[in-house]
């Protein structure tokens, strides 16, 4: 699926995804206050919200179609499977991600926000996505340039992670669990 410039698109989401430049002097969207309570609010909201530089077209396809170099790859997932993908990537080099949340528009925060930084970033869905693209309640958005799917896939492989997590209840001893997770650890020997 994909679009380019003059594509019929909604404005909002086409400024954002690069399709639409932000008209000179605009320093709010026509649309009116939805998720803030005045202007002065939705003014800084809308000058906070990350954006790709108009350009040609954006697609969207799976990985396994693609017929391009993509400049992003997003993710939907549960938190328990975009944490093991983090925790995957940072296996192989750590980093400290940093995230962010401008609310509603949340593709700014993981699609925008990563093609112009070049790092992973997660999103939480809002109401465009859920409503309109079926995202699911329990779903979050990670964006990861294509070097950091590598890594990902690569760590993978070496933690060995058994998905889904079996839950541990309370009256259980957790030294043979921790043992499994942290063997060369003395604490749970």
């Amino acid at each position: 699926m994909g679009a380019k410039k003059g594509d019929p698109c909604y404005s909002h989401c086409a400024r954002i995804h690069g399709l639409r430049e932000v008209p000179e002097g605009m320093v709010q969207p026509v649309h009116g206050l939805k998720w803030v309570h005045s202007w002065e609010e939705e003014r800084r909201r809308f000058a906070a919200m990350p954006r790709i530089p108009p350009g040609g077209a954006i697609l969207y396809a799976p990985l396994s179609a693609i017929t391009v170099d993509p400049d992003v790859v997003l993710i939907y997932g549960d938190p328990s499977q975009i944490i093991v993908i983090i925790q995957a990537m940072q296996r192989r080099k750590f980093e400290r991600y940093q995230f962010g949340c401008i609310g509603e528009s949340s593709c700014a925060d993981s699609l925008a926000d990563c093609y112009l930084t070049g790092k992973p970033k997660v999103g939480l869905p809002g109401y465009g996505e859920r409503d309109i693209a079926i995202v699911r309640d329990d779903e979050l958005a990670l964006a990861l340039p294509p070097a950091y799917l590598e890594q990902a896939l690569e760590g993978l492989r070496e933690l060995k992670i058994v998905y889904p997590f079996s839950p541990v209840g309370i009256n259980l001893n957790l030294k043979p669990i921790l043992h499994g997770h942290y063997p060369d650890d003395p604490e749970f020997m």
